[in-house]
């Protein structure tokens, strides 16, 4: 009895259009196991031997974590030595 009484609060009408907010959900670019390569940030500082170890690193995305900003967050995994890290989405890019 309850559970009719509450589908009957939370059904939609025939042919109603879903709420704009529903329909502009951000979504998260990648995907859990991903591998990834960071990218050099404008204006940062690094020698250049850290600078080619961070390009030529592989990571392994671990985990999606929230926007945090305007970016989504990443916790990823190195894959050689297995260090783990947050990023923010435009930080990284699909490894090649």
């Amino acid at each position: 009895m309850e559970n009719r009484f509450l589908n009957k609060l939370n059904a939609q009408p025939r042919g109603a259009m879903r709420p704009e907010w529903a329909r502009s959900v951000q979504r998260h670019k990648l995907s859990i196991g991903a591998s990834v390569t960071l990218l050099g940030r404008a204006g940062e500082i690094r020698s250049k031997d850290m600078e080619q170890e961070l390009q030529t690193a592989r990571f392994e995305i671990t985990r999606l974590l929230p926007l945090e900003g305007t970016s989504f967050q990443y916790r990823i995994k190195d894959t050689v030595t297995g260090r783990e890290r947050v990023v923010a989405e435009d930080q990284i890019t699909v490894a090649s």
